[in-house]
């Protein structure tokens, strides 16, 4: 992840110069990164290649993180297409993942305290990538309301800050995407 502005650089919309005249900031041509996200949406700047690596928050992984996993899950759509089972594009997502060198655990549990027990039969996670994103994955004709919620609970029970929602049962996957923040 990249490293986040201090108080003592200059902010990504300051004129100030460094030493040999040069703008000290992360990147030109927005105007920063808001100070505290919307419950659930995340806006990340909007850099070539899907962010500059730093979000509106230190605790949510990078865009370059997302963007891998978006590439891979672009890379399955293609190869397989729309009208499979949930477990047929977590199954290649999964090896597509671990193809390109990242870290992913399929099925991962994530035990329930209720009432100070610890319930092992908790939840499974469809995937959970590199301990930071959690990527639900849906084959269904319509994401309901109740899919997202499913996973900001996801979210919040497991202590992680960003989900990808992602439905492959559409024609461009562009369209099957959600990105869900805690």
């Amino acid at each position: 992840m990249a490293a986040r502005p201090t108080s003592n650089s200059a902010s990504p919309t300051s004129n100030n110069s460094s030493a040999g005249g040069k703008r000290q900031a992360h990147h030109r041509g927005h105007g920063g990164h808001r100070k505290r996200p919307k419950r659930g949406i995340c806006t990340p700047c909007s850099n070539a290649r899907g962010g500059c690596g730093l979000t509106n928050s230190g605790d949510l992984p990078s865009s370059d993180l997302s963007y891998r996993v978006l590439g891979a899950a672009f890379e399955v759509h293609r190869a397989l297409g729309p009208g499979l089972l949930e477990r047929i594009y977590e199954a290649c997502l999964y090896h597509e993942l671990i193809k390109r060198g990242v870290e992913v655990e399929r099925q991962a549990t994530l035990p329930i305290v209720y009432n100070g027990m610890v319930i092992d039969d908790g939840l499974r996670l469809d995937l959970v990538v590199e301990a930071q994103l959690i990527l639900e994955i849906k084959a269904v004709e319509t994401v309901l309301p109740i899919h997202r919620a499913q996973i900001l609970t996801y979210l919040r029970l497991s202590g992680y800050r960003l989900g990808l929602l992602i439905k492959f049962n559409v024609e461009r996957l562009t369209a099957g995407i959600q990105r869900v923040v805690l």
